[in-house]
C-alpha cells in the first residue's frame, strides 16, 4: 500500500539522522596519533598551527587558511583570547577568510557547529508529516476526479 511505501523511506531517514559524522572521524589512528593543523596565509607569509593560540604575536591579515590532517577543527578569531568575529574552519582544504585580521586561534571539536540531534529528529518528523498529508490530499483529489467522471 502507499502507507507502507512511504514508511520505509521515512524510517531510513530517521535512522540516517542518528548516524554521526564525528564517529567516523577519529583523532587517533592505529598507526599513531593523527594531528590536524591549520596554515594561515598572509601574502607571502605562512604560519602553521596544530594547537590553539590565545594571542598571536602579531595581527595577521589572513586571506587564506588551509586545514590539513584529521581530528579537530579550528575557529579563527579577530581579537585576542577568542573574542570578536570568528570564522569556523570545519573541513579539510582551502578556505577564503573574510575577516580583516586574525589575532587568536582555538582548536575545537568539528561537531561544535553540528545541529543538535533533537532538531534533526523534529525536522525529519515534520518532513514525514508534510509528505503524508500531501499524499492523503493527492489521493483524495485523484479519487474524487476519478469518480466524478
Amino acid at each position: 500500500s502507499s502507507t507502507t511505501m512511504l514508511l520505509y523511506p521515512c524510517l531510513g531517514l530517521i535512522f540516517l539522522s542518528f548516524s554521526r559524522a564525528d564517529i567516523v572521524s577519529t583523532s587517533s589512528l592505529s598507526s599513531g596519533e593523527c594531528v590536524g593543523s591549520i596554515t594561515l596565509h598572509d601574502g607571502e607569509k605562512t604560519l602553521s598551527y596544530s594547537e590553539g593560540v590565545e594571542n598571536l604575536e602579531e595581527s595577521m591579515a589572513v586571506k587564506k587558511a588551509v586545514l590539513v590532517g584529521c581530528g579537530d577543527c579550528f575557529r579563527l578569531y579577530q581579537k585576542k583570547n577568542g573574542r570578536g568575529r570568528s570564522y569556523f574552519v570545519n573541513s579539510r582544504g582551502e578556505h577564503t577568510i573574510t575577516m580583516a585580521k586574525v589575532r587568536s586561534i582555538r582548536k575545537v571539536p568539528c561537531s561544535n557547529m553540528a545541529m543538535p540531534m533533537w532538531v534533526v529528529i523534529i525536522i525529519v518528523v515534520i518532513i514525514v508529516m508534510l509528505v503524508g498529508m500531501g499524499t492523503v490530499v493527492g489521493v483524495k483529489r485523484w479519487r474524487s476526479k476519478r469518480y466524478d467522471s
